[in-house]
Order: structure tokens, then C-alpha cells, then sequence
């Protein structure tokens, strides 16, 4: 049985012998996309002594993993302390 990860793996992979350029984007956006979308539910589930050994809060992590996948900019760090 193929995994996720197998799936990923190998998206767009019959292109590439052509040099699809348009494919090698796709397939490293895809990735992109569902490390950021993976990251996101982990940061979510992480417990108060984590977060703060990262020096995130409860709300900034919660409306971090709120964010959808595909909005993968970086965000200025805001410090209220």
C-alpha cells in the first residue's frame, strides 16, 4: 500500500526526464504545502513547557495552526512582553 509520504515522493516524477520545469515547482510546492500544513497540527498539540522552551504562547500557536496551508509567508514576530 503506497503512504502519503510515498505519494508525495513521487508526484510529478514521470515529468522530470522531459526537464519539466513547470513539474519540479509543482512537486516542491506540494511539499511545501504539506510540511507547513504537518507543522502547523504538531505546533497545535504542543504542550505549555514546549511552547514555552520555544518561546511561543498558547494564542500565538493557536492562531499560527489556524493559518491555512498554502499562506507560507513568514509573519513578523509580535512580543507583547
Amino acid at each position: 500500500m503506497a503512504t502519503i509520504n510515498g505519494a508525495i515522493a513521487d508526484f510529478g516524477r514521470h515529468l522530470l526526464p522531459h526537464g519539466s520545469f513547470v513539474a519540479k515547482r509543482l512537486r516542491r510546492l506540494f511539499v511545501r504545502w504539506t510540511t507547513l500544513r504537518r507543522e502547523r497540527l504538531e505546533l497545535a498539540e504542543l504542550d505549555e513547557r514546549l511552547l514555552r522552551d520555544i518561546g511561543v504562547d498558547r494564542i500565538a500557536a493557536l492562531r499560527e495552526a489556524e493559518r491555512p496551508f498554502w499562506d507560507g509567508r513568514q509573519r513578523p514576530r509580535q512580543d507583547w512582553r
